[in-house]
Order: structure tokens, then sequence, then C-alpha cells
């Protein structure tokens, strides 16, 4: 994989983390997060027929006076109520703790009350819940640790035959469920990435920059010591070497002039192209003076290595530290105008805003 492609993947972290987290933090980051791979109406496809079906089995109990099935329905529904919260707005960790917690326990408390029907029933919504509230890896590993320690509960109440028929059920319900939201995920990466990724640099498009840079702007407002500094770079005589050359070599030079930025620039630096032979490198957490540091060894490295054809590749650049309480829209057009200024003092240099 060529350096420009990696600092494409490498942008594509979730835009809840504007800096470097921990693994440790990922991994508490994806319990407490709904899924983003789940379409908006998928939550309510899968609650809302539970909801009816359990809700008639509810009033059929009631008619009837079962009325130690009443509570244990009852749950079904409190949880299939919060799963429908969770998958449409923010999740509430303490709603999802209750749930996480409250259903096995029911299941177990169904086993101990000698009640294998209602036991079944909990662990139809037990796998469902929690693919549903949960990233698809952490809901199969919770998923088969509750399994084990269901199947050691149950053996004493349901025998070793309804055991393993209970067992086999779990097991099964969250292999499908496991290929089906992953299969969904690999499909929302996908279509994440050829929206966010420009097709011939395989960098950051403009639309993936933008948000880049509104989450900064929040980020600067929220913490004004933080430094953050844009740079738009230009690469000079681009439209002579498409004449001379053909747009081939062009396509080619623009390939060559996103594999130096892809060298060069810091981990965690955002690089994008912004359309044509415009480019930008958002440098989180580096002033003025670091990020000034940053193009130079670009620029350095392009006089270094010989592109397409033997060229020579130089660039205009334009930089602007964002202010606190400033604009997005205006931070941008301070390095724009940068810019302009470079390629107004002879081109091949930058400009500080």
């Amino acid at each position: 994989m060529d350096s420009a492609s990696e600092i494409a993947i490498n942008n594509n972290l979730p835009k809840e983390y504007p800096q470097v987290k921990s693994s440790w933090q990922r991994y508490l980051h994806s319990l407490t997060t709904r899924p983003d791979y789940l379409p908006d109406g998928f939550i309510r496809r899968i609650t809302i027929p539970i909801f009816l079906l359990y809700g008639l089995g509810l009033v059929v109990n009631i008619l009837h006076g079962q009325w130690h099935y009443v509570g244990p329905i009852a749950g079904i529904l409190l949880l299939t109520v919060i799963a429908y919260r969770n998958g449409q707005n923010p999740r509430n960790y303490w709603q999802l703790m209750l749930a996480m917690v409250l259903l096995p326990t029911l299941i177990a408390l169904s086993m101990w009350s000698e009640m294998p029907m209602v036991a079944m029933a909990w662990g139809v919504a037990l796998p469902i819940f929690y693919y549903a509230a949960l990233h698809y890896q952490r809901a199969a590993e919770f998923l088969v640790l509750l399994i084990i320690v269901l199947a050691f509960f149950a053996k004493p109440h349901l025998g070793q035959l309804g055991t393993i028929r209970y067992v086999f059920w779990l097991i099964l319900v969250t292999i499908c469920l496991y290929n089906f939201t992953h299969s969904i995920s690999l499909r929302y990466q996908e279509m994440l990435r050829l929206s966010t990724t420009d097709d011939l640099t395989q960098l950051l498009n403009r639309r993936a920059l933008d948000e880049r840079l509104r989450e900064w702007g929040l980020t600067k407002l929220r913490n004004p010591e933080v430094p953050v500094t844009l740079a738009i770079l230009d690469i000079d005589l681009f439209k002579a070497i498409n004449d001379k050359y053909g747009h081939p070599v062009g396509d080619a030079v623009l390939k060559h002039f996103s594999d130096v930025l892809g060298r060069r620039v810091r981990a965690n630096d955002i690089v994008a192209r912004q359309g044509g032979e415009e480019f930008a490198i958002l440098f989180p957490y580096a002033d003025m003076a670091e990020a000034r540091s940053v193009v130079a060894d670009i620029r350095q490295l392009l006089q270094d290595l010989s592109g397409p054809q033997g060229l020579r590749i130089g660039f205009s650049a334009g930089l602007a530290e964002l202010h606190p309480n400033e604009a997005v829209d205006d931070w941008w057009l301070r390095a724009d105008k940068a810019l302009y200024q470079a390629k107004a003092d002879g081109r091949n240099c930058d400009r500080l805003a």
C-alpha cells in the first residue's frame, strides 16, 4: 500500500476522535456509541414487530390468567423500547448497561423458575438486542461469554438435552446475526470510502475535508489553547504540464505529488485533494512554524525526487493557523489568500496568513 492510501485510511478514523486514542479508549467508545453502519430504519424494523408480537402475548396471558408469564413478557417489552430509543437517538449509557445486565438475569431467573418457554423467549430477544445496541464485534464477544455462563446455569434446570437445544439455538441466532451485521458493516465502509475518497489519489476529497475542518473548528472553540494549522497547496504550472505531455502524465503528476505528501506529513495530519491540482493539509496540534517546517520538507523531497517524464514538481502554498472563535470559512479564506500571494510572488514558495 502506498503512502497516499495509508493517509486516506488513517484519516477515516471515527470523527469523535480528532486526536489519537488508546486501544482501551476505543474499546470503551465502541460500547457507548450506536453502530454507524446500521441504517436509520433498521432498529425500527426489528423492534416494532418484536414489540407487537410480545405485546399480543402479554394480552393473551392476562386474559387467560397466566400471571407468571406477565412479568417476563413485560420485561421484553421494556427492553424493546430501550433498544428502539437507543437506535434512534444518542445512547444513554445507563439504559444500555441496565438492559445488558437485566436481560441475561431474567433468562437465568426463568430457568431457575422452571419456565423453559420463557427462557427461550428471552433467548430470542438476547442476540437481537445486543446486535442492535452494540457494534457487531462487541455484541459477539458478550454473547459468547453469556452463552457459556448460561449453559452452566441451564443444565440443572433444563436438563442435558434441553440445555443443548437452548445453547444451539442461541449460537445459531448469534452466528446468523453476526454474518448479517458484518455484511452491512462492510458495505457501509465501502460506501463511506467511495464518498470520502478521491478516486485518482486515494486521498480524502473536499467533502471529507470540510467535515474535518468543522470538527477541528469545534475543537478549537472548546479548547482555544490547542493549535491547528491549515495549508493549501497548488501545483505550479500544472496546466502547462497537461498541455505539453497530455492528461495521462498530468494524472501521474497528481499521484506522484500525493505520494510525496503521504511520505512527509505526520501520522495525525489530514491530507485531501481539493480538486484539480489543489491539495490541502490540516495540521492538528501544530502551530504555524511546525506546519511550515513540514511543508518545507515536502518541497525539498519533491526537488530530490524525479517525477513523471523527469519533471521536477514545484508548488505554492498558503498557511493559516486557526484563531480562537474564528469561523472555519474565514480560516479557509485566509489560507487561500496566502496561496494567491505565494503565486503572485513567483510560485514555488509559501506565504503565511
